[in-house]
């Protein structure tokens, strides 16, 4: 299985952030989950805008906090929605949320 982290990343933020790191992460978990939520809501048919925006926001703050799977599908989807493309397939919300939940539990067991 790939790796879900990208630990040079990560290393890094535990350098800037020192004793934050556990703040910080949890924040990520808090926002990542409420935009999560928001994404289930919408219809891929008609709100591949609101789609694109949403899943660009958590590929940017996945990245930041060095996770790589999640990212990546999220970039994927913001690709597609972008271009008015995005598919039921492609929307694929249980394996999106599949990888975060992997990811959190990657990241707490190393750091929190």
């Amino acid at each position: 299985m790939p790796s879900v982290l990208d630990l040079e990343v990560l290393n890094e933020l535990v350098d800037i952030m020192g004793d934050d790191m556990a703040m910080l992460l949890n924040s990520y978990f808090a926002d990542s989950q409420t935009k999560l939520d928001e994404l289930a809501k919408m219809d891929w048919r008609t709100e591949q805008e609101a789609i694109f925006r949403m899943v660009h926001a958590l590929k940017g703050s996945s990245r930041n906090v060095g996770v790589v799977g999640f990212s990546d599908m999220c970039e994927d989807i913001e690709s597609l929605a972008r271009a008015s493309n995005l598919t039921q397939e492609d929307f694929d919300l249980t394996r999106l949320n599949q990888l975060f939940q992997v990811a959190c539990a990657e990241l707490k067991a190393r750091y929190l």
